[in-house]
């Protein structure tokens, strides 16, 4: 008998669709069976959020309706809880296959039985999460669009606004001190000052490579709603500029931005995909650039810079 299958499927809408968990499961059958209206396996798949975390169920029935076993899964996040409830229904598929590839070579002394059952089911008074043989969804890689608003000082001779975008991307981990890369670029385009009849603007701009640590162990099993403290070492190169207006004679200057800091704060998620942050830093510029315009001394970069803002990150893979 031609093997046939329907996949009942059930999710909350931030988990991946019925589409997505029939492609993770199909890449690990080598013969997906075929649809049909009165198919000889159902798959009943469910993935809900339960408490801080998400629980994730697959009964596989054959064509009577009769239960052939159960598989429960509990992860933090509802990506990982689909991917391994794709992977239970390929390695019971695949597991069939070769059950009824044998058989056909014999005659049966009885009725050819069907993949092992996956795994009795539990009464919800004793479950206590999944077993240690059951097979764990390995955690995926994760990309932000990061962006803020933030005062500048040290950058320019008056405290400055200024905005900055860029990428962070984590590996991944199921440690709860978790690293990431970021990549940005950071602006305070405009901040003036007055001299005599005329005045000089200034504007800061830089390219900032940042590596960090996220301390999950403190928000708990799931983002919503819990707040990450992060911590990072961060280097800046870039350029200041200075254009005097007004005098007799007017002038502008260049001149190179390098510097290396930390930054603190804490991350507040707002949704699974989305965090606002908050923090503020300080950098020790290794250059300290000097700048004499229309014959007047304007500004010297300070020993030490600093910054205090909000931004958000969004999770785009």
């Amino acid at each position: 008998m031609q093997r046939t299958l329907r996949v009942d499927y059930q999710a909350e809408p931030i988990c991946p669709d019925e589409r997505a968990f029939v492609d993770l499961a199909r890449q690990r059958v080598r013969e997906w069976p075929g649809p049909s209206d009165h198919p000889t396996l159902v798959a009943r798949v469910v993935a809900r959020k339960e408490g801080r975390g998400f629980e994730g169920r697959l009964v596989l029935e054959d064509s009577t309706g009769a239960s052939l076993g159960v598989r429960e899964i509990h992860e933090t996040r509802c990506d990982d809880v689909v991917l391994a409830l794709a992977l239970f229904l390929g390695v019971a598929l695949e597991a069939d296959a070769v059950e009824a590839s044998r058989a056909k070579g014999a005659v049966p002394a009885e009725p050819v039985v069907p993949a092992k059952p996956l795994e009795a089911p539990r009464s919800p008074s004793t479950r206590r999460g999944p077993p240690p043989s059951e097979v764990k969804a390995e955690r995926s890689a994760e990309v932000f669009v990061t962006g803020g608003a933030h005062g500048v000082s040290g950058r320019t001779p008056n405290v400055a606004a200024g905005v900055a975008l860029g990428l962070e991307a984590r590996p991944p981990t199921d440690a709860r001190v978790v690293p990431s890369l970021g990549l940005a670029v950071d602006v305070a385009p405009y901040s003036t000052i007055e001299r005599g009849r005329g005045h000089v603007t200034f504007g800061w701009g830089a390219l900032v490579a940042s590596g960090c640590v996220s301390f999950e162990h403190f928000r708990g099993p799931q983002r919503e709603g819990q707040w990450e403290p992060w911590a990072c070492a961060r280097a800046e190169v870039g350029a200041l500029r200075a254009a005097s207006s007004g005098y007799e004679r007017n002038e502008s200057a260049t001149k190179p931005w390098l510097g290396a800091g930390a930054e603190a704060g804490v991350a507040l998620w707002v949704a699974p995909r989305v965090a606002l942050t908050f923090g503020g830093g300080a950098t020790v510029p290794i250059l300290r650039q000097s700048f004499v315009l229309s014959g007047m001394s304007l500004f010297r970069v300070p020993l030490v810079a600093a910054e205090l803002g909000v931004g958000m990150k969004v999770r785009v893979w």
